[in-house]
């Protein structure tokens, strides 16, 4: 993965400035048909946002505000299509890679500025797959409180088959989860940067969210008519 950090630089040449945001909740149901355990609040608009876990230091950062991502047809991908960490004696960065709008390359963001520690691989997706879930750890590491490991989920929406990223960084004393759920996927992250990745968020949406978004943007345009 190139780098690109929020501290920035895209494969596109687009560069960018750190944004806002976010709010959440969650509701169980049940039924005949698989649902979500997550609801968001009454009233929230799509896409939904859940976290940030970790500290309050750093800047915000919002990739979904400040990035071109792609939000075309589901058939031909997802926004997010991969990611990569580097891990010393706390999570120093997190590249993720995100599915430019045009569909002619990507665009790899970074979170936290360090080059330190160890380099982990890249972990794409592969096609059909999508971003469900992430888990992982925060602790306080020279006197604030930042991310210290990190986990994804994955399921392919044609077989269902779900699979882990490998475990990036080290379990430590706080763990925090957004729960890998099918109907849900994962659209781009959130939180707090500098020098390290303070906290992460996620901004998420039902499947088939590219419809939705299409046809609350021909109704806008309707109306302004």
């Amino acid at each position: 993965m190139a780098k690109t950090t929020s501290s920035r630089k895209a494969k596109s040449g687009h560069k960018a400035k750190s944004g806002h945001k976010a709010k959440s909740g969650r509701k169980a149901k049940s039924g005949r048909k698989a649902k979500s355990s997550r609801k968001p609040e009454s009233g929230a608009r799509l896409p939904f946002t859940a976290g940030p876990w970790g500290g309050t230091g750093g800047q915000r950062f919002d990739d979904w505000a400040e990035w071109p991502i792609w939000t075309g047809s589901p058939q031909d991908g997802t926004p997010v299509q991969g990611v990569q960490v580097n891990h010393g004696k706390t999570l120093d960065h997190l590249v993720v890679a995100y599915q430019f709008k045009h569909l002619s390359h990507f665009i790899e963001v970074q979170h936290g500025s360090s080059w330190g520690g160890v380099k982990y691989d890249p972990f794409f997706i592969k096609p059909r797959e999508r971003f469900i879930g992430v888990e992982g750890w925060h602790h306080v590491f020279d006197g604030t409180r930042q991310l210290n490991a990190l986990q994804f989920t994955i399921v392919n929406t044609q077989t269902g088959a779900i699979r882990k990223s490998p475990l990036f960084g080290e379990p430590t004393d706080t763990y925090f989860r957004f729960p890998p759920d099918p109907v849900w996927e994962i659209i781009a992250f959130w939180g707090n940067q500098g020098f390290y990745v303070d906290s992460l968020g996620v901004t998420y949406a039902p499947t088939g969210w590219q419809d939705s978004l299409k046809k609350r943007h021909t109704l806008l345009r309707r109306s302004l008519l």
